[in-house]
């Protein structure tokens, strides 16, 4: 009975949470408007969403920590010269395929560029 029991539950037919998954991104600018102290080695920021299509905030800010599960170190926010009026992307993950988290949102520190100015390497 205990064999025909773990043969089921690890044979499963059905595809277990966690993957493999496919997302589809889309990006929004992001600006800084705050750099807030967290201890002495850390920083969070508060940054302001270009758009409020996919989070529920009335004044469409959002912070790096809550969508990131972590703060920025003082070296990384040096290095990558983080400073309050630069606009950052948000990044929207939306579920393709697979039976992940429907939903991913982060910040991601890399210099915002509109999608209209993105070339499409595909196209020639």
């Amino acid at each position: 009975m205990l064999a025909a029991i773990v043969f089921y539950c690890c044979h499963s037919p059905e595809q277990p949470a966690g993957g493999p998954c496919s997302y589809r991104d889309t990006r929004i600018g992001a600006t800084v408007l705050a750099i807030d102290s967290v201890g002495e080695e850390s920083l969070d920021l508060q940054l302001k969403l270009d758009s409020n299509s996919f989070i529920n905030q009335p004044d469409n800010t959002v912070f790096y920590n809550h969508h990131n599960n972590s703060y920025i170190t003082l070296r990384e926010a040096d290095s990558l010269q983080i400073a309050v009026g630069k606009k950052y992307n948000f990044v929207i993950s939306e579920i393709v395929s697979g039976s992940c988290n429907p939903l991913v949102m982060r910040v991601e520190l890399t210099p915002y560029v509109p999608a209209s100015l993105v070339s499409d390497s595909s196209a020639q």
